[in-house]
């Protein structure tokens, strides 16, 4: 009867038998049993998607998912065959480190907005990163003016208040006790020295460059490195450090917590608030398909006293816990919406963001093929507001999981 159905593209439901065919499905609470006629007009909907997918499957999501994976998995939206590919290659780096071209500050400022962390950079300014709090850490000693004015020909204030300046800045790391390890040549017990690398943007340039690295936040005390008062060896020892700091923050704030708990979070309120057959338990389940499992494991192979990455990480098993609370401190809704994190870093206007430029195509993609997929089942707002089982969801993830 399905592959009947969708034998008819044409076939158009009157109003009322799509009212009939919703109401049938808000009533029996199993989502799956959708009746003939509602199942009709969802094949209708989608009929667009399905040209040539085979083998046929009746249900929607299965069928719409696997025209977005056939269409976009095989023939990605963005590349050279599409456009300029603006995240570097990876033929292109395969050998960066044989090339010694880790060595070079360009390729250094080009990780910042294409490596680990593509949205630990702030502009000085932003929401994310007010005047206020960067010249709180910024050492007073050091003369900022004349190393701006090296890479950019203006002065420090002259590129702030033109909104040129830019930090590289992780306090998800502030204030972390350090233990001694042998292991991570630790050793002796201390508090991280957090690092801020500045970068100015000159004009009629596209990509930022490296203006000086602090290591500390102190404002009297830190050392700061720059490529002209520094040498060759503490130099690139400076660049190591920020990228040391970009594989913690990386994988404790925006892997581990960001993806594994944010994710976990979602799967749980799904399976405690949703029926199995559930629209929305559907999609949900197929995302963060052993999310719990993984995650859990993580919890104990991975994290925490008898985790091996305190072995790893240079700020050990003292570290783990502040910055993993740190992270969770921040989290918000809004983080989960690049272009509104991008907005309140205020790297939106960079000529050269590639990990924001290039992901606004599958961000893209993703808005449209949720929509689709939900206007399988919801028509208007009103139907969304009666579905009881989707309000106590909400409910459950605004109250119960995150507080």
């Amino acid at each position: 009867e399905f592959h009947e159905e969708f034998q008819q593209p044409n076939r158009d439901l009157s109003q009322g038998a799509k009212a009939v065919a919703y109401q049938d499905s808000q009533t029996n609470p199993d989502w799956s049993r959708i009746s003939e006629t509602n199942s009709g007009y969802a094949l209708s909907l989608v009929r667009k998607y399905l040209v040539e997918v085979a083998p046929y499957t009746a249900d929607p999501y299965v069928n719409v998912s696997q025209y977005y994976r056939e269409t976009y998995v095989s023939n990605p939206p963005v590349g050279p065959e599409r456009r300029p590919w603006k995240y570097p290659r990876e033929q292109d780096d395969t050998n960066f480190m044989e090339t010694g071209r880790w060595l070079d500050d360009d390729f250094f400022s080009a990780m910042r907005l294409a490596g680990l962390c593509p949205l630990s950079t702030a502009r000085i300014g932003s929401r994310a990163l007010p005047v206020t709090t960067a010249l709180r850490m910024l050492n007073t000693r050091f003369d900022w003016n004349q190393a701006v004015r090296r890479v950019s020909g203006l002065s420090f204030r002259q590129a702030l208040l033109r909104k040129r300046l830019y930090m590289e800045y992780f306090p998800s790391l502030e204030n972390i006790d350090v233990e001694a390890n042998a292991r991570v040549q630790t050793y002796a017990n201390r508090t991280y020295d957090l690092p801020l690398a500045v970068f100015v943007l000159p004009r009629r340039e596209e990509l930022f460059r490296v203006v000086a690295i602090q290591i500390g936040t102190d404002k009297d005390s830190s050392t700061v490195y720059s490529p002209t008062t520094s040498s060759f060896f503490w130099w690139n020892y400076a660049k190591l450090y920020v990228g040391n700091a970009g594989v913690l923050a990386s994988q404790l704030q925006y892997h581990f917590h960001d993806a594994h708990m944010t994710g976990l979070r979602f799967s749980i309120a799904s399976r405690r608030q949703l029926p199995s057959s559930h629209p929305l338990r559907l999609l949900m389940d197929y995302h963060t398909s052993n999310v719990r499992e993984v995650t859990t494991k993580g919890l104990v192979s991975f994290v925490g006293p008898d985790g091996y990455l305190k072995d790893f990480f240079t700020i050990g098993l003292n570290g783990q816990g502040p910055a993993l609370r740190h992270a969770y401190q921040a989290w918000s809704y809004e983080k989960m919406d690049l272009e509104k994190e991008i907005r309140m870093r205020g790297v939106q206007n960079l000529p050269y963001h590639p990990y924001y430029h290039d992901s606004q195509k599958y961000i893209n993609i993703l808005h449209q093929y949720v929509e689709e997929y939900l206007k399988l089942y919801y028509c208007c707002d009103s139907q969304v507001q009666e579905d009881q089982a989707l309000q106590s969801w909400a409910g459950y993830i605004a109250t119960d999981i995150f507080g």
